[in-house]
């Protein structure tokens, strides 16, 4: 046991001793291209840490990309057919102060996918976009993102965040699982739907919905009090909660200790057992 133990810590010292020869012999240059100009770029998809600043320029498309020398070599950037990829080749060695993020100029986006703990940064102005399509998975973030158009759906999984978004439009439906989070201000003519599960939140600060669909379980939440929504269907189960401000009708169903606040006088057709409460505000 004790030959083993030396072995080991042998082995763990190497280790750490070629990883540290290893990053002293990093070129930490910062290098910068500029990728793409005029190209058409309207689909985004980044993975594997990326950081993304994205930049609403309907005159000038393009990408400039910024990154420590070293990753020369693994860097994995393609556009086809409007869609522009950002990813690794390999999975390269990140030190702390290893630099890479890309600046995109677009005129308008209809698909962004986030994976693997990518950042994307968006400017305070509004993006034209048909019908978005947004999809972060594994601890992504999407900051600062507004939109202007027809219908949005959005996918959010593994405690991946949406922050301060904003979307008018039509319609709007998401899904949120594990733990993900949206907070903004969604506003839409027709309806509004989103299905939330594993302690997801959703917290909207503002807008309209003639009509929305609202589906929580295992101890999600969702605030959307300041919304004004006309007539509402609601699902909640396992310890959800829902606070809402509803003028017309209210119908659905609550099961094992969730919760529902609501404002307004609606008439209420909802199916609520017995652990389960609906509470006026």
């Amino acid at each position: 046991m004790k030959s083993m133990r030396k072995a080991f810590f042998a082995f763990a010292t190497l280790s750490l001793v070629a990883l540290a020869s290893c990053t002293k012999e990093l070129d930490m240059t910062l290098v910068s291209k500029t990728l793409y100009e005029n190209s058409a770029i309207d689909a985004i998809e980044a993975e594997q840490y990326w950081i993304l600043n994205v930049v609403a320029d309907s005159n000038s498309n393009g990408v400039k990309v910024e990154y420590s020398a070293y990753l020369d070599e693994y860097l994995d950037i393609s556009l086809n057919n409007g869609l522009l990829k950002l990813a690794f080749k390999n999975q390269p060695y990140m030190s702390p102060s290893t630099r890479f993020q890309a600046t995109v100029h677009l005129g308008n986006l209809n698909r962004m996918t986030l994976n693997g703990h990518a950042v994307a940064n968006f400017e305070e102005n509004a993006i034209r976009t048909s019908d978005l399509e947004l999809t972060l998975k594994d601890k992504s973030v999407c900051k600062n993102a507004h939109f202007t158009g027809n219908a949005c759906k959005i996918h959010l999984s593994g405690a991946s965040e949406l922050q301060k978004y904003s979307f008018e439009g039509s319609s709007c439906s998401a899904q949120l699982y594990d733990q993900s989070r949206i907070w903004g201000n969604i506003s839409v003519s027709d309806s509004l739907s989103f299905s939330l599960d594993n302690a997801s939140r959703f917290s909207n600060y503002g807008g309209v919905s003639s009509y929305a669909d609202i589906r929580l379980d295992n101890g999600s939440e969702a605030n959307l009090l300041p919304t004004q929504i006309n007539k509402l269907n609601v699902e909640l189960n396992n310890k959800a909660m829902a606070t809402v401000t509803v003028s017309d009708l209210m119908t659905g169903s609550l099961q094992n200790t969730s919760t529902l606040h609501y404002l307004g006088t609606p008439q209420i057709e909802i199916v609520c057992d017995t652990t389960s409460k609906i509470t006026p505000l």
